[in-house]
This record gives C-alpha cells, structure tokens and sequence, in this order.
C-alpha cells in the first residue's frame, strides 16, 4: 500500500473517531437537558398562568368546565358568586375613577394591552382572585389562621356596602350571605397573611431569593416622601432634602433612622407614621399625579435606591424592597391554575 493510501485511511478514521465523539457528546447533552426536564418541569408543578392580558387569560390558561366554579387554584375550587364580586369591584373602581356611573361607562372601550374596559375588568377581577387564594390557600401551612377577633375587622366589601346601602348585594356582585360571609372570610385572611409575612419576610423565606420573582409588573416599595411648598423657594428647599436624603441611603444608612432624622418632621400626623411608608405599585393602577412614582418603582432592582422622583405634590426617594408582590408572584408560579373560560366569557354588568 502506498503511503498516501495509508496517511488517507489513518486521516478517514480520526475523522470517524471524531464524528462519534461529537455525536455521543450531543447525545449526552440531550439526555441531560430530558433529565432536568423531567425533574423541574414534568415533575414540578408547571407555572401554566403566564396572561398578561384578557386574550391570553382566556387562550392560554387551561380550562374547566365544572358547573359554577370560576376557578381553580390546585385544589381549591372558587364559585362563580365569589368571582361575581371581584369583577363587580373592578367595574365600579374604574366607574370612581373615571366619575361615571356604571350604566355611563362605554365597556367596549379599548384600554391598556388592547383590552376593553370590560375585559380588562374581568381581567384584574380573575388575577386578583387568584392572588388572594394563593396566600389563602398557604396560611394553614404559615399557622395563620382567622379568628373571632378578625372577623370584627371592616374590609373592603364592607366599605363598599357601606357606600352603596346593604340592600345592594345585587349592585357588589353578592348573591347572598352566604357568598358575602365567604368573601370577607377571604378578604380578611388575605389581609393577616399579607401584613404577616410583609413584617416578617425574613421567616417565611429565610431559604427563597425572592429576587428570582421580582418582575415589571408589580413591586413592594419603602418610600421617603417630601412635600413640595409653594414658590420656588419651598421647592428648592424640598428638592434639596431630598438630595440629602438619597445622598445617605447611597452611602448605606439605615433607611429608618434616615426617614426618623430628616423627613419625618416633614409628615402632617407623625405620631400615626412611625416608620417610613412602605407601597405595593401595580403597572397601570397608580393615579396621574404619581405615575412617576409606578415607574421608578417598577424598574428598579431588589434593594435599589431609586433617583429622586418629582411627583404634583412631592419629592419621593424609593428603595425597592423584597416583599408582598415577591410572595404573590412566586405562589402563582408554583400554582397550578385553570379557568371556566365559559363563565368568565358570558358575564356582563
């Protein structure tokens, strides 16, 4: 055999040699990619609630079809009645809102992510619902639980009955006392888990990095806020106690005993406010005057102090916080979650 012959088998099969070790590398990844599949995909609970609007709620969220539930939320199931309410408060907030009155609200209007009115409504009334029963639903395991004491408290339907007459079930979405009984239980225990766990996230998470749940949407915010005066003398004034403000917390101060020794003579009532305000911000729910505020809260990081934020009425320092929405975000995550899009799809106001 020549010794091209040769140099040309010898080169044929390192490139064979080759070839398979490139093969049985690729072979190997694949494996592992299916095994970590596996192990935190099919066999972790799936995070199957990614709308972020009603179109994607009612395509993408798997489906039910169990008479009068609305929802559930692993094993809970939640009846239409109770849904009823949540969206029957979302209408009549954007009614207040926009000083209307429900029957003068044109519902068909397009509003954020192309939604209409109502379906943005139905929208906010479902994930709100489902954020409440995910606290709710993990309480029993946090020790939290209502008591007699609890139940005396005045929530949000109640307010609402108040405004508008307790013979106006039918206007709230209540069928009944039953269904209204069944909605304070939830509102309350939702309000305990969260002023629970928001003082104490420390013991409930000790062992999560709840940055991994932050997102734009929504954000727990530690706020140091300074009144602007009238006249540009009182602005400025403002403006630079601001400054001073941010310029501390940058260099690592303590955020209460900066808010103690320089703006809290600034607050009207200091004996009602002996810490600093600390805010959930929802994406598109914060009031005109304050949309600044949404954005430097939303598009901060974790533990991130923001620039000074102007507001109509104020000069605003903003720490981002682990905190509520952190909690609410990682509970849906680890939820599993379907809808009777039937039910939703047909209610009207």
């Amino acid at each position: 055999m020549k010794n091209n012959d040769i140099l040309n088998t010898e080169n044929n099969e390192k490139q064979l040699k080759k070839k398979k070790r490139i093969q049985g590398s690729v072979i190997a990844l694949i494996l592992v990619v299916f095994i970590f599949y596996l192990i935190f995909g099919f066999l972790g609970k799936p995070n199957n609630f990614r709308a972020l609007n009603y179109a994607q709620l009612i395509k993408d969220t798997p489906k039910i079809t169990d008479a009068g539930v609305a929802i559930r939320i692993n094993d809970t199931e939640i009846e239409k009645e109770v849904w009823d309410y949540y969206f029957m408060r979302e209408a009549q907030e954007y009614a207040e809102n926009n000083n209307l009155l429900l029957g003068d609200v044109d519902w068909d209007k397009e509003t954020v992510n192309s939604q209409t009115v109502l379906e943005k409504a139905k929208y906010d009334a479902t994930v709100k619902l489902i954020s409440d029963m995910a606290v709710c639903e993990k309480a029993p395991e946090w020790g939290i639980a209502l008591t007699d004491e609890d139940r005396k408290k005045t929530v949000d339907i109640d307010v609402r009955l108040g405004l508008f007459g307790e013979s106006s079930y039918e206007l709230l979405g209540i069928k009944d006392d039953e269904t209204y009984y069944k909605i304070r239980d939830i509102l309350i225990l939702k309000d305990k888990v969260r002023e629970e766990v928001s003082l104490n996230i420390d013991k409930y998470f000790a062992d999560t990095d709840l940055t991994l749940f932050a997102s734009d949407k929504s954000a727990t915010v530690r706020v140091i806020e300074i009144p602007i005066g009238e006249g540009k003398v009182h602005r400025a004034n403002a403006y630079a106690k601001a400054e001073e403000i941010r310029e501390r917390l940058l260099k690592g101060d303590d955020f209460d005993t900066v808010w103690k020794e320089v703006a809290r003579a600034y607050v009207a009532n200091q004996d009602d406010m002996e810490s600093p305000m600390i805010a959930t911000i929802y994406k598109d729910s914060v009031a005109a005057p304050y949309k600044n505020m949404e954005t430097a809260a939303l598009s901060a990081k974790i533990d991130e102090i923001s620039d000074i934020v102007e507001t109509d009425y104020s000069f605003m320092v903003i720490k981002r916080v682990k905190g509520y929405t952190e909690v609410i975000n990682k509970l849906i995550k680890e939820s599993d979650i379907s809808i009777n899009k039937e039910l939703i799809e047909k209610s009207e106001i």
